[in-house]
């Protein structure tokens, strides 16, 4: 059972703080990404949080990210993106969701050009 409350806790924590990350795309972040309903991508551990890759800036307040896993689950909607803290991760593009900058913890690395081109293709052809 989600425990929304707990949730609805740290959301406030992470909002009062307020403080805005300097990203690029590309970059693989973590991101307190909460509690959500039903299948979408959830953060984990104590502050829900999760890796993302950073698929496109709109301002310095948001950004366009994608929820990464290490999940060995293969599908056309999870593209390979490289090792990230000593793991392989894909980018589930399916879960694509706008955020707010205060959502991001902290950088862990940046996607390889080539794979982050193949990712945005796959994006784009899932329209």
């Amino acid at each position: 059972m989600k425990d929304y409350y707990k949730w609805c806790k740290e959301k406030t924590r992470v909002n009062d703080l307020s403080i805005r990350k300097h990203y690029k795309i590309r970059d693989v972040w973590w991101c307190s990404l909460g509690l959500n309903v039903g299948f979408e991508q959830d953060g984990k551990g104590t502050y829900y949080q999760r890796p993302v890759l950073i698929l496109k800036g709109i301002s310095k307040e948001i950004c366009i990210v994608a929820p990464m896993t290490t999940s060995e689950k293969t599908s056309k909607y999870r593209i390979c993106a490289g090792i990230f803290s000593g793991k392989k991760s894909k980018v589930i593009i399916l879960q694509v969701k706008v955020v707010d900058t205060s959502r991001l913890v902290n950088k862990i690395g940046v996607v390889d050009i080539r794979m982050f081109y193949e990712i945005k293709k796959a994006v784009r052809n899932m329209f």
